[in-house]
């Protein structure tokens, strides 16, 4: 089970990555061939690097699993009647660090990489919108700006979700709760950021909300 947790947490890093990579191949349009050749990546075989993905994250997990050695949670109840916790702990550094290193820090830099490019694609997009002077209509950067946020929203999450998985071995009842329900909370946040992200995903979805609604209206 610990090992399967790991899997999920840093397989949803990797999705993350993922899905910012695909905003920014689909919304950017640098001319570097290294760029081309990613976006080519990105746009046929995405379905396979997700499978790929996922056997690759599975052992980072199971080292994950392996770095934590006698792990103990005692639970003690002080004069005023609160109950603490204290975790004790082992960890092996050089399970760790490479689990860390491929779970979690790889994939916020490449996310954090498509943040960028994103960025600096869409200044340069809206400088040579207001310096055209051929009076021809000015392109929308809805799309633009709508993946940006998505991608910043999507890092802050995952950004909140390391922070919470450090600190919910803390001895503080009150903050290991916090942490938890930032855990539990997160899938459900991002899910709520992609739903607004994607206009087709919203009319889909909507369509199938009127459709049961006309249904039950008609029985």
């Amino acid at each position: 089970m610990n090992t399967l947790i790991y899997f999920l947490i840093y397989y949803n890093f990797w999705l993350t990555f993922w899905l910012s990579a695909h905003y920014c191949t689909s919304i950017t349009n640098l001319s570097y061939g290294f760029f081309i050749w990613i976006k080519r990546i990105v746009s046929n075989f995405l379905s396979h690097l997700l499978f790929l993905t996922a056997l690759g994250v599975f052992p980072v997990g199971v080292l994950t699993y392996w770095s934590f050695e006698g792990i103990t949670l005692q639970t003690s109840e002080n004069s005023t009647g609160h109950r603490e916790f204290n975790a004790h702990y082992h960890v092996i550094v050089s399970y760790f660090v490479p689990a860390t290193t491929l779970g979690c820090i790889l994939p916020f830099f490449l996310s954090l990489l498509c943040l960028v490019l994103t960025s600096s694609f869409l200044l340069r997009h809206v400088w040579r919108v207001k310096n055209n002077d051929s009076g021809s209509t000015r392109p929308n950067l809805q799309a633009h700006v709508m993946a940006l946020r998505t991608i910043f929203f999507l890092l802050l999450i995952f950004t909140l979700v390391c922070m919470s998985q450090v600190g919910i071995v803390h001895e503080n009842y009150t903050l290991m709760t916090v942490f938890w329900n930032v855990q539990l909370l997160s899938p459900s946040v991002e899910t709520a950021v992609i739903f607004q992200a994607s206009n087709k995903l919203r009319r889909i979805i909507l369509r199938r909300f009127r459709t049961r609604s006309r249904r039950n209206t008609e029985t």
